[in-house]
């Protein structure tokens, strides 16, 4: 088993490129001969090389990690809605972090700092009481909030809501 992850510049050494050759033939829409990419690509088979993503997002404003934030993740309820957002995302080539508040009820700001530190590009936060100061956090940098079954603290900017409607819900239909 290997020490280490296998880079781009292994690649390129293997394949006898150039670093920015690699990079290139795994960049969609980027030119590349044709000979080049073939020995790239079978010097990155022989090496079971893939794409560092993380190192991917550095030149951008967010990556595209979506954390979900949540305490009470046995809850069905709770789980049920990891499940459909997990499935979302992976849907639509995104990727999940899940921060888990319930070991880190004392050191909630920290929590959510190590989070936003990947640039994720939404927080999304899970039904619960979440604290107030984990809401403007996000906000303040500038990372996209939805907040679920949350209501909405005083003087906090644009976020997106998702409410059940429990009255609604609990009504049986009418047949007339």
């Amino acid at each position: 088993m290997a020490d280490k992850f296998v880079s781009a510049s292994d690649v390129a050494r293997l394949a006898g490129v150039s670093r920015s050759a690699v990079s290139r033939t795994f960049t969609q829409g980027a030119s590349v001969a044709p000979k080049t990419r073939a020995r790239v690509m079978k010097a990155a088979e022989e090496l079971g090389y893939r794409v560092n993503l993380l190192a991917r997002t550095l030149h951008k404003e967010r990556s595209d990690l979506v954390g979900l934030v949540g305490a009470n993740l046995s809850n069905p309820y709770i789980s049920a809605q990891v499940d459909a957002l997990t499935a979302a995302l992976y849907r639509n080539a995104l990727q999940c972090m899940l921060l888990n508040l319930a070991s880190a009820r004392n050191d909630v700001e920290n929590a959510l700092s190590k989070l936003l530190e990947y640039r994720v590009r939404t927080v999304v936060l899970l039904s619960g009481a979440v604290p107030d100061t984990l809401i403007r956090l996000a906000g303040a940098n500038g990372t996209r909030l939805v907040l679920i079954n949350r209501p909405l603290p005083d003087n906090i900017g644009h976020v997106d809501q998702i409410e059940a409607d429990s009255a609604a819900g609990v009504q049986w239909p009418r047949h007339g």
